[in-house]
């Protein structure tokens, strides 16, 4: 029977790779990468054994975005915000979600909803520059219940 990580440790040999990490496409769209990287790391035992530490490094890397906002430097802020994507990834992982699909479909849900909010806001003669943003958020919750 193979131990944990045999299979990845026998492709970098195989392969003559100089990462376990190697043999993902460059190519794959951000999320499908990370979650194959996960995966490859997760292989050899790289990776959290119960989903409470998942979360915790999520809210650990969520607090960690909140500190570099403060600093207003634009690239620590977007390391920390690629961080927490990653994290959520993870999450994604453990919970056996694929994170393409779950954000494609919450794409296609807010393009759906904003369509309806536009629909409103044509028949009843609105404009969206009139709208406060809590009048335009009061109508979001009206189309989410709908």
């Amino acid at each position: 029977s193979w131990k944990k990580g045999s299979w990845e440790l026998a492709k970098k040999k195989e392969k003559n790779r100089d990462s376990i990490l190697d043999g993902v496409p460059k190519a794959l769209p951000a999320l499908t990468k990370a979650k194959r990287i996960q995966e490859k790391a997760s292989g050899i035992g790289f990776d959290w054994e119960v989903l409470d530490q998942v979360y915790d490094k999520v809210y650990e890397e969520i607090d960690e975005l909140n500190e570099a906002l403060k600093s207003q430097k634009t690239e620590k802020i977007e390391e920390e915000l690629g961080d927490v994507i990653f994290s959520i990834v993870n999450l994604s992982r453990h919970i056996d979600i694929n994170p393409e699909v779950a954000l494609s479909k919450s794409i296609t849900k807010f393009i759906n909803r904003f369509h309806l909010l536009e629909k409103h806001m044509d028949e009843n003669k609105l404009e969206f520059k009139n709208q406060s943003l809590s009048d335009l958020d009061k109508l979001w919750d009206q189309i989410k219940q709908k």
